[in-house]
């Protein structure tokens, strides 16, 4: 097939994959009227196939920077290990459920679009918020779900007074 100075698809999602956006999204996310631009994104009504496209940009949208509390909402739900014991982890399991709390009342039915619209909202349920509670529920996610091997948060998270042995002899029992 020939291309007009254009590389094949394969080539150009080799590309993609390989490009790190993370300095991208900060740029655009330093500026100003980004917040507003994606406000009014996500709220507007499009025909098709305009339509199938924002279907897809919402779903990405209400996950935008809320890995780390979709991480912890699945420990609290699934997990069954010594580490929901630990005395630093039950006073932040307190501490984020009451802040998860705040936060959605505060954002009401603009919760889920937190995160992509950045709203301070989500200072609040930041891991170092709960740093003990973050660390147990990622050590526990990227030890039982392929999909976050490699996810990069820290493998403690910087305030928490638990430590690596003692995460894996918890884990254990």
């Amino acid at each position: 097939m020939a291309t007009l100075g254009r590389a094949p698809d394969s080539e150009s999602a080799n590309l993609l994959v390989g490009y790190s956006a993370g300095p991208a999204i900060d740029w655009i996310s330093s500026h100003e009227w980004v917040g507003e631009f994606v406000f009014t994104f996500l709220f507007t009504k499009f025909k098709s196939p305009g339509k199938e496209l924002l279907y897809q940009v919402k779903l990405v949208a209400t996950k935008a920077q809320m890995t780390t509390v979709y991480i912890i909402q699945a420990h609290l739900e699934q997990c069954m290990d010594e580490t929901m014991k630990l005395p630093s982890v039950i006073s932040d399991i307190i501490e984020f459920k009451r802040r998860l709390k705040a936060a959605r009342d505060r954002m009401g039915e603009l919760f889920e679009w937190a995160g992509a619209l950045r709203h301070s909202a989500m200072l609040e349920i930041a891991p170092r918020m709960f740093p003990s509670l973050a660390t147990v529920a990622n050590f526990w996610m990227k030890r039982n779900n392929p999909t976050f091997t490699g996810f990069k948060a820290p493998e403690i998270i910087p305030g928490s007074n638990l430590s690596l042995p003692l995460l894996q002899m918890a884990v254990q029992r």
